[in-house]
């Protein structure tokens, strides 16, 4: 191959070498400026490059870089989307814009497109900051009542700022959606509870008359069983009584009950004797029961006709011959005791011949009496 030939001018390559370059600027007067040359010294693989520099007057101070608030815009994310993609705003718009890059899979290379009320702009973005530092943020949240939404139509949403930048605390006042009431933890915060009547111990869940469901004294009502012990009868061993006759053997207080009652009465008494009559040895009794101030014996509650032993057996017994209709029934007010008055349960014998001979000896008696509620 044949060398090409040199001409006086042409650039011919020597040779490749690796330097180590240090670059120095001499500060020049402005008026006398030095001729603007560049020379390098190259020893070994240290190199010195050196360049006058001209320093100017101070200028004025300029004007603040605005603030750029910087905007997603959905399909715009490159140089070519900027091309087709960029908006038209309007004035208000000033100082906005978008960050695009060159490549998506290769984003080193951006640009800030900022708009500057009338037109775009290409400004290179300057370098991240220092990483600031993490604020302990607390919050406190509140759904406003409904109370207060309904005596104030106008109440709005607020939020409080308290604290510092590092420790800033935020208290939310909401006007969150109200959902439908669910179902009541507890039967006193139910709908359909009245319990405007105040509860007691002992109160039973019942249907009131207005509807609603509240507390009654129903559970205090409850039937209540009272028995009348030996101790509360007196032996009588001889007791002779002529035509017709009663004789107390025995008598027992009933406490005041809280609501009206109806008693029931049951038992069993061994009286020996006789009495001129169709059956000179059945000797019969019968229990009443009378209220505080009430004229006469009492009510009359329960009879027993002795059988031909000694054996008399109490039962249940309301009517008499004066009043052969007289009967207990749901709210027909036979027979009621009022509520809070105390009563005395009174047990005689009973001779309905011409004379009688009565021994009893109270070994063995008792009689129970039931307390029903009044409907």
């Amino acid at each position: 191959m044949t060398a090409p030939i040199m001409k006086v001018g042409d650039v011919v390559h020597l040779l490749n070498f690796i330097t180590s370059n240090s670059l120095f600027g001499v500060v020049c007067d402005e008026d006398t400026p030095q001729m603007m040359s560049m020379t390098m010294e190259v020893v070994g693989g240290e190199a010195v490059v050196t360049t006058p520099v001209l320093q100017g007057r101070k200028g004025d101070k300029g004007d603040n870089a605005p603030i750029v608030q910087l905007h997603f815009i959905a399909g715009l994310r490159t140089f070519d989307d900027a091309l087709t993609k960029l908006p038209n705003w309007d004035a208000s718009m000033a100082n906005h814009g978008v960050w695009l890059v060159d490549d998506e899979d290769n984003p080193t290379k951006s640009l800030v497109y900022v708009w500057d009320g009338t037109e775009w702009h290409q400004v290179l973005p300057g370098p991240a900051g220092p990483p600031g530092v993490t604020p302990n943020i607390s919050m406190e949240f509140e759904t406003i009542p409904m109370s207060e939404r309904e005596s104030n139509p106008d109440v709005e949403e607020t939020v409080e700022v308290s604290g510092d930048v590092r420790n800033p605390h935020f208290k939310i006042r909401a006007l969150s959606p109200q959902g439908e009431p669910g179902p009541a933890a507890a039967i006193g915060s139910a709908l359909d509870y009245d319990g405007s009547g105040g509860k007691n111990i002992g109160d039973a869940l019942t249907v009131l008359a207005n509807g609603k469901w509240g507390p009654s004294k129903a559970a205090l009502k409850l039937p209540r069983l009272y028995s009348i012990p030996e101790g509360a009868f007196t032996n009588t061993p001889n007791f002779i009584g002529i035509g017709p006759t009663t004789f107390q053997v025995g008598s027992y207080i009933l406490p005041a009950q809280p609501f009206a009652w109806k008693p029931k009465v049951g038992g069993k008494l061994r009286v020996s004797g006789i009495e001129l009559d169709e059956n000179p040895l059945r000797i019969g009794c019968e229990v009443r029961i009378q209220t505080a101030g009430q004229a006469g014996d009492g009510d009359l509650i329960g009879r027993a006709e002795g059988d031909n032993g000694t054996l008399a057996l109490i039962f249940p017994h309301y009517s008499t011959s004066s009043d052969p209709n007289r009967a207990i029934a749901p709210g027909n007010g036979v027979g009621v005791i009022p509520a809070g008055v105390q009563t005395t349960v009174t047990v005689s014998l009973v001779n309905q011949g011409l004379a009688s001979w009565y021994s009893f000896n109270r070994t063995d008696a008792q009689v129970t009496v039931e307390v029903w509620a009044e409907e």
